[in-house]
């Protein structure tokens, strides 16, 4: 919080409030927070120019596909294979979580491995 000119406290990113006893006298704004003006704006998450509205990158291909001088050559598929990708490594790392913790065995009430015993 800082003071201008007058001595009156400017909140910037905190409001100024009643406190209970002992508590600070300021809290964050949650309207500071650029994203959430955004947000509020209406039209905002239909808005179809390029680079507006919410960041998401199939979406922002098909703007760029539509509106871009050479956009016709971006591949149609692109968000579906970047997607798959996607979907492929989380796949194979959960595949390589699933094997770990099979390979791990489990342990006695005195932490001593028991081989013998998997799951």
């Amino acid at each position: 919080m800082r003071r201008d000119q007058m001595g009156k406290t400017v909140p910037n990113y905190y409001e100024e409030i009643i406190p209970a006893p002992g508590r600070p006298n300021n809290r964050y704004r949650l309207e500071h927070i650029p994203f959430v003006t955004a947000m509020k704006t209406p039209g905002w998450s239909e808005s179809p120019n390029l680079g507006q509205g919410p960041d998401h990158f199939y979406k922002h291909l098909q703007q760029a596909r539509r509106q871009l001088p050479d956009g016709q050559s971006i591949p149609e598929n692109l968000p579906l294979f970047w997607q798959a990708a996607w979907i492929v490594l989380a796949l194979a790392g959960a595949v390589h979580l699933v094997g770990q913790y099979n390979r791990m065995g489990s342990t006695d009430q005195s932490g001593n491995r028991d081989p013998s015993v998997s799951y």
